[in-house]
């Protein structure tokens, strides 16, 4: 029998969103109060426990009141309800909320309010299709809450806001409110497909989303551990395509009914079996004809329901969910992976002898095995990968590589970026997976990310580059940076690795001089990045996607001088202690907003200031996190934009291209516009000494433009007006006008 309702009380709405067909017809016909309680009254509804009110929207009913209190009434088993809304009509909320509040109180039941909170201000009304409604929702948000009503915000995903959910699960924590996500979905009985089709994510942005979900930012926001539990199937089935595990009542207790009391086993259904308002629903329940589009859900669409729609899972997977987020299970957790990688380390250090003892074999390098960093990459490496693979083939008869990741999905999404003069293939970086891969490889190259405080990771690589030596192969690392360590351990295995390496290269005098590489003599080359950069004249892996979402952003900015922003969070390792590395973050988001506004005061010519991500997702640290914090500190007083986009390596490349001058802070947002010869500034990130941003500046005999985390305001808005870049030009308003010409002609190559 059912337990759970799900009910739409309307087919009107006022909205106009991007994934939904609803409002572009008018319902007529739909239930009275009366109709709900006669309906209601059937024996088939007698253990519903929940009832989902939705819509359309259901504020459009003036009848809300009395369906509420019919449902209550009708319903003898009823413990919950839960109102959707767009929450565009506060002035009506504010009279219907309290009246809904005493009506469930009366009867002992429960009442929360969803709201939907699709981006934070112009995202939310582009996807909801009302100018200036982003205001009104949060007002009936807000209104909710001073009644003390539970408000949790639901947040449909799709490819027009995917990028924005960092700042609305930002936001709700602000606001103190649950915030959930779910995909857009297709409901047959609404006739939406086409609508759901034209804003699908593709598969970079499945894997950005992926991401987003794995991170705190959205566990921590969902307050209940079976709705975590639902984002951990939802991941695997993202980066798999794999079909659902997660349960849902509606497979077994749930039902629909529509305004017009049509019978549907759930939301998604597209047969219905039955009329509440014709004959027994109970025996329509329980007819062959219910049975039959209960067994085709079953069979066709529950495997590959995104919808979140979820169910009982069991009790051992919830109580494992909960206790894993204790104290005790997170150290618990941390024991688990010392021990595993002390275990890693053993295996790796008892290859060690036989493996220095091999003479590499000569030979031809056809195939290679990359490992390094990947799974936790960002556009730069991406780039530095680029760069790898064109060295590789320009030295040695290549023709395919294998790169082992932790995470393939992410490392396959920056390699659809690529133009690479190799075949490419990616394997998860587990012993089952690199199985063939280490068969037929003829070398090892370690070129992804630097030598640094990494321990897991450099146990794997310690444990494979010896097995690889045992096979007398080559090992090869190239260049790479050395650092930040801040543990002893981590420190001997990396000098371990270089040890065994047959050949080594590093990206600048700095690394090559570090104490961890003494005796192993590296040769220094420039950043791979570099390389492969300077074969993007003509951006032929540019999205459409990127294309238009950074049009939209620009517009406006036209006769403006564009400075781009690239800010990063602050990580621990490069110094300090975790509260340390957040004061000074806080410090330099105060600083940086500071020099803005100097800026803007004193520029010769109007700026228009751009954000954007390296790194947007939430794996590591967020740029777009840092850019919405920035943004927060400059509402009003500059004119201040954010690219909400994970782009590609041609996409940052595009953006450089249309602007005049830039302050970047992550080392490849530097090696990206020093590419481009676009004058810019470079913060460098080291808590204490100078860091990779700063000698990267001084190699390229630019010291005078790196500035350190605590440097004053005045000090970071002098050295950009210094560039002469911010002045503007009568011939050329936007100087990156001229610059964007750069896709077709191949400048800023060097």
């Amino acid at each position: 029998m059912p337990t759970q309702l799900n009910f739409p009380i309307t087919d009107n709405c006022n909205a106009r969103c991007l994934m939904c067909d609803v409002w572009k017809e008018r319902s007529h016909g739909e239930m009275s109060a009366a109709d709900v309680r006669r309906a209601l009254a059937d024996p088939l509804f007698a253990h519903v426990a929940h009832v989902g009110l939705s819509g359309g929207e259901p504020s459009l009913r003036r009848d809300l009141p009395e369906l509420v209190q019919a449902v209550t009434h009708a319903l003898p088993r009823l413990e919950s309800v839960s109102l959707t809304t767009h929450g565009f009509h506060p002035k009506r909320w504010q009279k219907l909320l309290p009246a809904l509040q005493e009506i469930c109180r009366a009867r002992g039941v429960g009442l929360r309010l969803n709201v939907s909170v699709d981006g934070i201000g112009a995202v939310h009304e582009r996807v909801r299709g009302v100018p200036g409604g982003f205001a009104k929702t949060l007002a009936t948000s807000r209104l909710a809450q001073k009644l003390a009503i539970p408000v949790q915000w639901q947040t449909t995903v799709s490819a027009p806001n995917v990028h924005a959910l960092p700042e609305v699960a930002a936001a709700a924590r602000s606001e103190g409110v649950e915030v959930v996500f779910r995909q857009a979905s297709e409901i047959a009985r609404l006739e939406n497909a086409g609508s759901v089709a034209a804003v699908a994510l593709d598969d970079d942005e499945r894997s950005f989303l992926a991401d987003f979900l794995e991170s705190p930012a959205a566990r921590d926001a969902a307050r209940s551990p079976a709705r975590r539990l639902f984002y951990r199937d939802l991941v695997r089935r993202l980066r798999t395509r794999a079909p659902r595990r997660a349960p849902c009542f509606y497979q077994g207790e749930g039902v629909l009914l529509t305004a017009h009391g049509e019978l549907y086993h759930c939301s998604v259904a597209r047969d219905r079996f039955g009329s509440a308002l014709q004959g027994s629903a109970l025996e329509q329940y329980r007819s062959a004809e219910s049975r039959r589009v209960r067994r085709q859900l079953l069979a066709e669409t529950c495997p590959g329901c995104p919808h979140d729609q979820s169910g009982a899972w069991s009790p051992w997977a919830l109580a494992r969910e909960v206790t894993s987020r204790t104290r005790a299970g997170r150290l618990a957790a941390r024991g688990a992976q010392a021990l595993g990688i002390a275990a890693r380390g053993l295996l790796a250090l008892a290859r060690l002898p036989a493996a220095r003892s091999r003479r590499v074999r000569p030979g031809p390098v056809r195939s290679a095995l990359l490992v390094g960093a990947y799974g936790g990459e960002h556009v730069g490496d991406a780039a530095i990968l680029g760069g790898v693979l064109r060295r590789l083939a320009a030295r040695e008869p290549l023709k395919h590589a294998v790169v082992a990741s932790t995470r393939p999905d992410r490392t396959r999404r920056w390699l659809r970026s690529l133009e690479t003069p190799v075949r490419v293939d990616v394997v998860p970086y587990t012993r089952a997976g690199l199985r063939g891969a280490l068969e037929a490889a003829d070398a090892l190259v370690f070129a992804g990310g630097p030598l640094m405080d990494l321990p897991d990771m450099l146990v794997r690589h310690l444990d494979l580059a010896a097995r690889v030596r045992a096979r007398t192969l080559p090992f090869w690392i190239e260049g790479v940076g050395v650092g930040p360590f801040r543990l002893a351990p981590s420190r001997w295995l990396a000098k371990r690795l270089a040890r065994l390496s047959t050949s080594l290269s590093v990206r600048s005098a700095g690394a090559a001089g570090d104490p961890l590489l003494a005796g192993a003599h590296p040769e220094i080359v420039c950043d791979p990045a570099f390389d492969y950069l300077a074969g993007r004249g003509a951006l032929t892996r540019l999205a459409p996607r990127e294309v238009e979402s950074l049009a939209e952003l620009l517009a406006g900015s036209e006769g403006r001088v564009r400075v781009g922003l690239n800010l990063r969070p602050l990580w621990r390792k490069y110094g300090g202690s975790a509260a340390d590395a957040a004061r000074l973050e806080q410090g330099l988001l105060d600083r940086v907003a500071e020099a803005l506004r100097i800026l803007d005061r004193s520029a010769p010519a109007p700026l228009s200031f751009v954000c954007f991500a390296m790194n947007a997702d939430q794996y590591g640290f967020s740029d777009l996190s840092a850019a919405h914090a920035l943004a927060g500190r400059v509402a009003g007083d500059v004119d201040l934009r954010v690219w909400r986009m994970e782009p590609g390596v041609d996409g940052v490349l595009h953006l450089l291209r249309l602007l005049d001058a830039a302050l970047v802070m992550r080392f490849h947002a530097a090696i990206f516009a020093l590419s481009q010869d676009l004058p810019c500034v470079g913060i460098d990130y080291a808590a204490s000494g100078r860091g990779k941003v700063a000698e990267l500046f001084e190699e390229r005999g630019l010291g005078e433009r790196s500035c350190g985390l605590r440097d004053a305001p005045e000090l970071l808005a002098r050295r950009l007006l210094a560039t002469g870049a911010l002045a503007g030009s009568p011939e050329a308003p936007s100087g990156a006008t001229t610059r964007a010409s750069m896709d077709a002609g191949g400048r800023g190559a060097r």
